[in-house]
């Protein structure tokens, strides 16, 4: 059994929206900054292949 579209979105429509950030926060402490982090992305790949690449040679497979 799966959710119609109407149901889904539904689920979602105030998902991480402000109200359901602070009531999130109230039980969560924390939440809030974790979730902004979330939104904003990453930012410092380019540090951590700067970091890594003295002990590797390149081209260069990783599994995730």
């Amino acid at each position: 059994m799966r959710f119609s579209e109407e149901e889904l979105a539904g689920l979602y429509d105030v998902y991480r929206n402000a109200e359901y950030t602070d009531l999130r926060e109230t039980y969560e402490p924390g939440y809030r900054e974790r979730n902004d982090g979330l939104i904003s992305g990453i930012n410092y790949i380019n540090n951590v292949e700067e970091f890594l690449s003295p002990f590797f040679s390149f081209p260069i497979s990783i599994l995730d």
